[in-house]
């Protein structure tokens, strides 16, 4: 039964009439027939057919809401977990931590609990305890009715990690499935996490990226691909240096991820015999860039190129090579990065120099400093401006305070404007092949640095050794989910970073609305910034409303 508009038209006027009409079923065949004819619509009453909708609606047991009874409960987050989400279908990592952590009876559902701290990292970062009030703010399909509270994250963190060695190498078939990833470049790096707090055994003092050398850390260590995509990890004692990781990242690739021909590209800090050796043993090749500064082995070869002529590759390339018992030495020059390299440096000096000067003379609390003092601070602030090796500080045989540039240092810097040095084992490569190696490394590095701020590892609150390891490994599978969506976004050639696409999404809401007896789960209207994202990532439409 439903109500039917009908129009005629009689000369030159029209006019519309309004009737209630039912379809029935004759012979196979769907007919109507009228069974009120209501009048023409433009004479009859609005008001009257209001009222006529609210007879009708009682007679059903039904009350029509009016507007006044509208109700709006609250407004949750929906564009980011949205996207979040459908990242980690896309892995299917629901089904294969069930497969790999099955439930018992009557226990809570783990997968969920980890989905939730994933998507906490990955869009507002909090402690374990807080993730209980942000999961109210969101909406997650089946999170209501999973009654998830903090010890059931708390639960899911000792669950998980057991199982992160096959998680790892899953996760790294089905990344190959779905970006058909090329392993002939795996780059790893490494970077530090301090504690608060001393309870945690693995928590140690050591070398501190985060320049907090009074507080106790962790390190980790990130196998990543050329894309950027994390493969595995492993977090040591916040006292293990960086060479002695990366036996252990090695063994990673061969035993449990049976990789048998791959470039293994890293930084500086993991140049030693010993590691060369360990990589030579696995069947693998190097790429490793050589410190500049205080490495004998650069030093040594540049002065045996210092006769030779750079070689042009491209605008801003040029290149010497020695080759030598299998191994391959490329000094490379930036004609563009050389400018930059002097300005930096210029720039230290001109910020120094007239503090130092002021030292010489300058009186404090209405009386001079001594020349001890003056020397004592004088070292301070070419401590915070890392300018220590361009100056010379002392105190004259009359006991005044002196300072004085270092000509020989600076001579030598300006030397090295615009060089880096690569060594390999690679012989078959072009040297700019090898460059776009140490490119691509100097990316991933950056990637790298960004996960702290992205993800936030700090600070940890844990204090039992399996949950920090649990809490990092949270952290990583979100920070996999970012790569993802920064894949999905490049690939369709928007300009997004991921950060930026989910600041983008946090305006997308779902709207509760009590109207009456009924909820309505509304979405707020998205704007074409959100569709161009969630289509991207393979959402092509948004609901309006949600079904409960």
């Amino acid at each position: 039964m439903y109500l039917q508009k009908v129009s005629t038209k009689v000369g030159t006027k029209k006019y519309t009439y309004l009737r209630l009409v039912e379809t029935y079923r004759r012979q196979g065949r769907v007919e109507k027939r009228v069974l009120a004819h209501l009048g023409n619509l433009q004479a009859l009453d609005p008001a009257a057919l209001v009222r006529l909708g609210e007879r009708f609606a009682a007679f059903g047991g039904r009350t029509l809401p009016k507007p006044k009874t509208l109700e709006a409960l609250q407004a949750r987050h929906y564009g980011e977990t949205l996207a979040g989400s459908h990242l980690w279908e896309e892995l299917h990592l629901t089904e294969h931590l069930n497969r790999l952590a099955p439930s018992r009876r009557g226990t809570f559902n783990f997968p969920l609990a980890v989905q939730v701290m994933v998507l906490n990292r990955l869009i507002a970062p909090r402690s374990k305890l807080a993730v209980t009030d942000w999961q109210r703010k969101i909406h997650l399909s089946g999170l209501e009715q999973a009654g998830l509270g903090y010890q059931h994250f708390l639960r899911a963190l000792d669950r998980i990690i057991p199982i992160k060695e096959p998680l790892e190498e899953y996760l790294l078939t089905r990344l190959t499935d779905l970006f058909s990833l090329k392993l002939n470049l795996i780059f790893y790096d490494l970077t530090s996490s301090y504690f608060e707090g001393v309870q945690c055994p693995i928590a140690q003092w050591g070398y501190s990226r985060d320049h907090r050398p009074d507080a106790r850390q962790i390190v980790l260590g990130l196998l990543v691909t050329d894309s950027g995509f994390p493969i595995a990890h492993e977090v040591y004692e916040g006292n293990t240096v960086d060479k002695a990781t990366l036996a252990q990242a090695v063994d990673t690739l061969k035993r449990r991820f049976q990789i048998q021909r791959v470039i293994f590209v890293g930084d500086r800090g993991l140049v030693s015999d010993d590691n060369l050796k360990a990589l030579a043993a696995a069947g693998y090749s190097f790429i490793l860039a050589l410190r500049k500064r205080h490495c004998r082995e650069a030093g040594d070869l540049m002065q045996a190129l210092e006769s030779r002529n750079y070689r042009r590759l491209d605008k801003d390339l040029w290149v010497k090579e020695r080759t030598q018992e299998g191994i391959r030495h490329v000094l490379c020059f930036n004609p563009e990065k050389a400018p930059q390299d002097a300005a930096y440096r210029d720039s230290v000096l001109s910020r120094v120099t007239p503090k130092l000067e002021a030292l010489l003379h300058q009186p404090r609390r209405g009386r001079r400093r001594t020349p001890e003092g003056a020397l004592a601070r004088a070292a301070q602030i070419l401590a915070k401006h890392k300018a220590q090796k361009f100056f010379t500080l002392g105190l004259n045989p009359q006991g005044q305070f002196f300072f004085r540039r270092n000509s020989r240092v600076l001579n030598q810097e300006e030397s090295l404007d615009g060089l880096y040095l690569l060594k390999t084992d690679v012989l078959d490569l072009s040297a700019q092949e090898l460059v776009n190696a140490y490119k691509t490394l100097s990316r991933v590095e950056q990637s790298f640095r960004e996960i702290k701020d992205f993800l936030k590892l700090r600070p940890i609150f844990h204090r039992a050794e399996r949950r920090v390891r649990a809490h990092v490994l949270v952290c990583v599978l979100a920070y996999l989910l970012e790569c993802m969506l920064w894949e999905r976004l490049r690939q369709k050639k928007l300009s997004y970073s991921a950060r930026e696409a989910l600041d983008h999404l946090d305006t997308l809401r779902l709207v509760d609305n009590r109207l009456g007896q009924e909820v309505l789960h509304c979405v707020t209207r998205p704007t074409p910034e959100h569709r161009r994202i969630l289509k991207a990532i393979g959402i092509p439409s948004i609901p309006r409303l949600l079904q409960n």
